[in-house]
């Protein structure tokens, strides 16, 4: 005996499963773009903390109080002028003194700066080396997002810059970065490094 087939059943049951089929890749690709906005989100959130964590480090060598000898940090001054602030007496020559700045080494950086970051390390071992040798030059540190105007006066335009001035004068010689090692910055200042080679050997043996 034959089956009866109910048609229209059939086209419902078929037209059901295309909907069905339809509804699911657009349920999956609706549950995609949720993960990847709330994902997108929380990391824009993480971001703003950090920066905003960052922003409040205005300085490298001297954090929390705590300065990393022998460089000198210069730092904002409470109530100084501001015309004296942003002409530090080691950078710019002042007529009202007599002040007679020694040899010193001067790097010009930005906080938020990963190779900046990575250079403290460097910067303060160097200005060691050399103290023991030469302990009259001073070697100073000047952050770029706290002294802007100076940066910007000095024509500073990376991060980290290294200038030298030699004794009583305020004519500078930048270094590039490859090249700023002990025994390089006193050939610039015009110094005997001879002690400095032989404290290096020492150090090695």
């Amino acid at each position: 005996m034959p089956i009866a087939i109910d048609k229209d059943r059939s086209k419902r049951n078929s037209k059901s499963l295309q909907s069905g089929q339809g509804i699911v890749p657009l349920e999956i690709l609706m549950m995609g773009w949720m993960c990847f906005l709330t994902v997108a989100f929380v990391t824009l959130v993480v971001f703003a903390v950090d920066l905003a964590a960052g922003s409040k480090a205005l300085y490298l060598y001297e954090v929390d109080g705590e300065p990393k000898d022998p460089v000198l940090e210069y730092l904002v001054k409470e109530g100084k002028p501001r015309f004296e602030q942003n002409h530090p007496i080691f950078l710019w020559r002042q007529e009202t003194t007599s002040y007679r700045p020694p040899p010193r080494v001067i790097e010009f950086y930005a906080p938020w700066c990963p190779h900046c970051q990575h250079f403290v390390s460097k910067y303060v071992k160097m200005a060691k080396e050399i103290h023991a040798v030469h302990p009259n030059i001073e070697f100073h540190a000047i952050s770029c997002v706290a002294h802007h105007d100076i940066c910007k006066d000095q024509g500073i335009r990376s991060f980290p810059t290294v200038k030298v001035l030699k004794e009583d004068s305020y004519d500078f010689n930048e270094i590039k970065l490859g090249e700023v090692d002990a025994e390089h910055i006193l050939r610039e200042l015009g110094l005997s490094n001879d002690s400095v080679g032989k404290t290096k050997k020492n150090e090695s043996k």
